[in-house]
């Protein structure tokens, strides 16, 4: 069966990289949740322009309204505009309907989502209501100095000017991840569907980690 693959952990982790990595090894399609909702207020960075062609075409975004509707599309436009954070079930219901819209012959990796234990609970019943996937986890576990340390080194290198401020930025996703991401995974760790890989590592030994549990996965 398919995997609906999420990789869980903290800022820094690297899972934006690992998932990359992953979907050009395995042609798993990454549905991306701020991908879509930026296409749907039409500002998608390059990077997920590119992405958003590999999963719904070069006309993504009449491909994106087409399947997730108008009257969801306005209401995402609307609560943007307004500065407020979409809830659960706009962001649930916009996965749903690409999920079940794309080719996920091979699988699927979710980026984005979920954050939280509803989320995971959502997450959980689309999955099994689409019936035709299996949700696996994969946390990657790296201490918090090295984390900091990975996102400083790239902030200082793109905005010097700005090294205070990303410190406090840094603490302030740390706290979010120990509040809500790592509730999450423990509940999804419970439900049985978490495998955890080591990530202080170069991102090649990394890789070949996360390599190694997904081709376990699909030989059972």
């Amino acid at each position: 069966m398919p995997l609906c693959l999420i990789l869980a952990g903290p800022p820094g982790a690297g899972k934006g990289t690992q998932a990359s990595r992953i979907a050009e090894k395995f042609k798993m399609p990454i549905i991306s949740t701020g991908a879509l909702i930026r296409a749907c207020i039409k500002e998608e960075s390059e990077e997920e322009r590119r992405q958003l062609i590999k999963i719904l075409g070069e006309n993504y975004r009449e491909r994106l309204l087409e399947i997730i509707g108008k009257e969801l599309v306005d209401k995402i436009k609307e609560l943007h505009d307004k500065g407020v954070l979409l809830p659960d079930e706009i962001i649930l219901n916009l996965v749903k309907k690409v999920l079940s819209s794309i080719d996920i012959s091979r699988g699927v990796i979710l980026d984005g989502v979920p954050r939280t234990i509803e989320q995971a609970k959502g997450i959980e019943k689309i999955i099994n209501e689409i019936g035709n996937l299996r949700m696996l986890v994969i946390e990657l576990v790296v201490p918090k100095k090295e984390c900091r340390r990975r996102i400083l080194v790239v902030r200082k290198q793109e905005h010097p000017e700005r090294a205070d401020q990303e410190v406090s930025v840094f603490e302030r996703r740390w706290k979010e991840y120990e509040t809500k991401t790592k509730p999450m995974i423990e509940y999804l760790r419970e439900r049985g569907y978490v495998i955890s890989v080591g990530g202080h590592a170069s991102k090649d030994e990394v890789t070949n980690r996360i390599f190694q549990v997904i081709e376990k996965e699909f030989s059972k």
